[in-house]
Parts: structure tokens; sequence; C-alpha cells
């Protein structure tokens, strides 16, 4: 069990041949049955007090007796076995993974805890992250946000079922690597080399790390799907951008959703997000992925949910969807053919109040353009 870099050991002891060697297994810690605790010390101490005290006086009435000693205390194991489990319970999050610390496996043994999250990297060199199932409130936190329009209103609770979503935006190198694979639908984008007017990142020297862009819907479901995926839903991006009820667990959850991936605080430009500032004015381009956004990843731990480029989506717009039945359905998509599809995310282009969690924004599915790229999700695993 991983003990988050905080080890309050347990033990239980052997009291075989005598009181005088169960003390000093006592005093010397003893190494059968070891576990760590990370938030319960007091409750762990207090266990290992009370059953030292049943093991030694079990073992004074029995050699008084002139009975042989057992192992260990009777019922200790077993009250030992149910610690564990109550303490390993309350210590892992909705991922299963300890707040803290490194190592352990995670959804279904495909991904690896990593300080709260659960990560994994496919052998494409993709980097996931898991999102657990449960609920969030979806739309526009007139709370944080002062002011909420029809097109992300109203604010309403959905469930998703656990998925992956990309650690980083697809890159202009992956997506070579689709288009060289052959891959169907990973045809060369709209525009390449990365001309000083198009901002172009596909064979564009110095841009491979960058987030693909000038690709279609298609396109991007092509890449998606080379990487085992699919685009996101509008759900399934909004939630790995503001996280799940479980993260705001004792406060209210839908008062309590953050404005932007981070938080509320407005956003700082190369730290936060990659957006549309006066500073930036003469100089719009893209980033490579993650390295503008040190500062501001999701509760998940996706960067670039904000800025860089905007990213497609699943569904299709409908500026009344968050109103009909469909949206609070487990699952949500809108899949009634429409001539946009939503994108979200904001992009290097964006003002700050356009890169929030909340925003939606649209296009037609054969629009190709330097501010959209692509993030992906799948569900193996989950």
């Amino acid at each position: 069990m991983n003990s988050g870099g905080l080890p309050v050991q347990l033990f239980c002891v052997q009291c075989a041949g005598g009181c005088a060697e169960t003390v000093a297994s006592h005093a010397s810690v003893g190494t059968r049955c070891k576990m760590r605790a990370t938030r319960h010390a007091a409750l762990a101490m207090a266990w290992l007090l009370l059953t030292s005290a049943l093991t030694v006086a079990g073992c004074q009435e029995r050699t008084a007796a002139g009975q042989a000693t057992p192992s260990i205390a009777d019922g200790a194991s077993a009250a030992a076995d149910a610690l564990a489990t109550e303490l390993t319970e309350a210590t892992l999050n909705a991922n299963g993974c300890a707040p803290s610390g490194s190592g352990g496996k995670c959804g279904n043994s495909l991904g690896t805890c990593a300080n709260g999250l659960c990560r994994h990297t496919d052998e494409k060199g993709y980097e996931w992250t898991r999102v657990p199932a449960g609920v969030f409130w979806m739309g526009c936190n007139v709370v944080v946000e002062g002011e909420c329009g029809v097109y992300d209103s109203p604010q309403h609770q959905v469930e998703l079922s656990s998925y992956w979503i990309g650690v980083y935006e697809v890159t202009a190198a992956a997506y070579a690597k689709c288009a060289a694979a052959g891959a169907p639908g990973c045809t060369v984008p709209l525009k390449t080399g990365g001309g000083a007017l198009d901002l172009s990142t596909y064979a564009a020297s110095g841009k491979e790390q960058h987030p693909i862009n000038y690709v279609t819907w298609s396109q991007a479901q092509a890449v998606c799907r080379w990487l085992g995926g699919d685009l996101p839903t509008e759900a399934q991006w909004e939630k790995a951008a503001r996280g799940g009820c479980e993260v705001y667990a004792g406060k209210d959850c839908k008062s309590s959703e953050g404005k932007y991936p981070w938080g509320n605080s407005e956003p700082v430009f190369g730290q936060h997000a990659v957006f549309f500032n006066k500073a930036n004015t003469y100089k719009l381009t893209t980033y490579a992925v993650g390295t503008g956004s040190v500062l501001g990843a999701s509760p998940y731990g996706s960067y670039d949910m904000a800025g860089n480029v905007l990213e497609w989506t699943r569904d299709y717009a409908d500026l009344k969807f968050y109103q009909t039945a469909t949206a609070t359905t487990k699952d949500p998509r809108n899949d009634v053919v429409g001539d946009y599809v939503v994108l979200r995310g904001g992009s290097m282009m964006s003002k700050p109040d356009t890169v929030t969690t909340s925003w939606r924004s649209s296009t037609t599915p054969d629009s190709a353009d330097s501010e959209v790229g692509v993030r992906c999700v799948k569900l193996l695993g989950g």
C-alpha cells in the first residue's frame, strides 16, 4: 500500500516462546503483517497499543496456566486485516490513488498513481490521465463567473462514466506519425510548414511539440482513433477541465466548481494559459504543449485546457442544448446532426473571458484553422 510519504507503521507480532519474547518483539517492531497508514496515525497507534496489551496479557495468562502461547492474540489478525482495509480505502481518492506519492496501479491496472493522479502512457507515446466516474455541474457557474449567457446556461448536473483524456493536446509530431502510418483519415493538414502568416505547426521546424492545427473535424477524429480513442463529448471535456464533485468534497459542488481549470484566479499569460493579450499582440503563436500552462493544469492534470488552441469535441452545436432533457442524461452527447460542431477551451487568440471552463464556441466540420487543434479521450481500462 502506498504510504504517500508519511510512514506510520503498524505491526502484528508473534508471541510464540513466551511473554518475554513477545515484549521484545513489540520493542523491536516485529516483521509480520506490516502495513502503513497515511491519514489515521492516531487510530493506528491506538490499535497497536491495544493489541500489544491484549497479546502480552494473553501470553501471561496462558504461560501461568501451562498452556502453549498462540502466534498472535485471538482475533488480532482479523482486526488487523479489517483496519488495513479501512485505512486503505480512507486514504485513496476516486481514482484509487493516495493523495500524494507515486506508485501503485489504478484504472483497472492500466495506469500508475502519481501524486493523486492516475496516468498512463500508451505505446505511441501519448499521455493519458483518468477522470473517475461521477457527477459534476456543467455550464456557467454564476457564483464565480458573474455573468452567464444563453449558450452556456443553465448550470445542470451531469453524470459521466469514467474515461481517460489526453494530458496534452495532440502534437504536430504525433499527428505526423499518424499520417506516416497511413492511418485512415490522417491526411496532411490544410496548411503546413510554419509560415509567418499561417502559424501552422505540421512539418514546421521547431514546432514538433506544438499542438497540431489546421485539422478538420474528421482529421481530428482520425488521429484520436489512431490513438485508440475518439474526440471527447462536450461533457467529458468540461468535467476534465473543471473537475467532478469529488474534487470539491466538503463544499457545495454547484457553486464551487472553478471558472478556469486551475481555479478562479485570473490567468497569467504564459503561466496559466496562452491567450490573447497586449504583450502578445504582434507575436501570436502556439506554444509547445504544457509549456505555457505550467500553473494551469486541470484538477486531473491536463494542460492547455484554457488557450493555446481550441479543441474539437464530438457534439454538434445547439444554442439551447443545455435546456433539453438529453443534456441531463448519463453520458450526454448532442448527436443531432447540424451545421456546426462545438469547440472548447479557447486559443492563443482568445481573450481571458473566453478561455473559461464553461465557454462554448463552434465552427463547421470542414473548417481548418490556425487556432483549432485536438485532444483525445478513450474508455479502455476505465
